[in-house]
């Protein structure tokens, strides 16, 4: 860190931070204030020489080679984006936050450090995450862990009040998720049911390229779609009893539309299951003609055509 106040600002001027209050601190000599959005993006830094305090704006530092946050401001009124450097760890971050937190696209393992309460996205996805521990508690809008090396929820922040996106990890289980999520994205993981997912989902579930052999643990209600294609599922047991938009569930092993949901409001997409025949969908008709089909239907050919017809 530098400890010279006129080095402090000749740093500062060179990369065209104005508007800003050098205080005095005991622990680090200078301390940097800065009423306005700081932005030193993609310019190749290894390192920040300064320690900023507080940010009366945006703070982005994403595309550049840091490896800590000894630079980090202790608050943001506004996003706190790290991402796309070589960082491993969350230490040192920000205490409070007033916006988004992106640290996605760097090297760490898991978050601690991280605020407690983000009032927007916080975006932790693309890199080595193995465990959720330090995650943020509060969450108000997107939590993303996507493309990490997670098999397991355990200590994710139980007040996420959007959408939780956990795809293309390892998990075996949705055990610990929220119970407080409004859209579920967990495709492309390793999971063989549904256990764990909240009664209720506002908005939709998209559980497609899983493991599942059964959709038990699904919501009662689901307000918006559930895509739960490219599975094993050879029958629909365990599904919503309501879903407000589309059941999409082609390309799996399915025998029958037995289980079906009580009420569909969009369509029933079944396509590319080889084994759900022409007897099958004609036993089930009376289930789903209400709620997808507006005539009578003889045949898998004219099922498959009038489903072509919607998309």
């Amino acid at each position: 860190m530098i400890k010279n106040k006129e080095e402090i600002v000749e740093w500062l001027t060179e990369h065209n931070i104005q508007n800003f209050e050098i205080i005095d601190d005991l622990f680090y000599g200078y301390l940097v204030n800065v009423n306005e959005s700081v932005s030193l993006s993609k310019k190749s830094l290894k390192d920040i020489p300064i320690k900023f305090n507080f940010i009366n704006g945006h703070f982005n530092v994403n595309h550049n080679l840091l490896k800590n946050l000894d630079f980090s401001p202790i608050e943001v009124n506004g996003t706190f984006n790290i991402s796309n450097n070589k960082i491993t760890t969350l230490k040192d971050g920000p205490r409070k936050i007033n916006g988004a937190y992106n640290c996605s696209h760097n090297l760490l393992e898991n978050l601690i450090g991280s605020p407690h309460n983000i009032q927007e996205q916080f975006l932790c996805n693309n890199n080595n995450l193995k465990s959720l521990i330090g995650s943020p508690e509060i969450v108000q809008g997107h939590f993303t862990c996507s493309f990490n090396k997670l098999n397991t929820l355990e200590n994710i922040g139980q007040q996420l009040l959007s959408t939780l996106n956990c795809q293309n990890n390892q998990l075996t289980s949705l055990e610990f998720c929220p119970p407080t999520i409004i859209n579920c994205f967990c495709s492309n993981n390793k999971l063989t049911n549904l256990k764990g997912l909240p009664k209720k989902i506002k908005g939709n579930i998209m559980c497609s390229r899983n493991l599942l052999e059964t959709l038990e643990g699904s919501p009662e209600y689901i307000q918006g779609f559930m895509d739960c294609s490219f599975n094993k599922l050879k029958d629909l047991k365990g599904v919503p009893k309501y879903i407000g938009k589309n059941l999409i569930a082609y390309c799996n092993q399915l025998e029958s539309l037995e289980y079906l949901p009580e009420i569909v409001d969009g369509k029933i997409l079944v396509n590319s299951n080889e084994k759900l025949g022409d007897k099958q969908l004609l036993d089930n008709l009376s289930a789903i003609r209400h709620s997808l089909f507006d005539k009578e239907i003889n045949s898998t050919n004219q099922f498959n055509k009038i489903i072509r017809r919607k998309l």
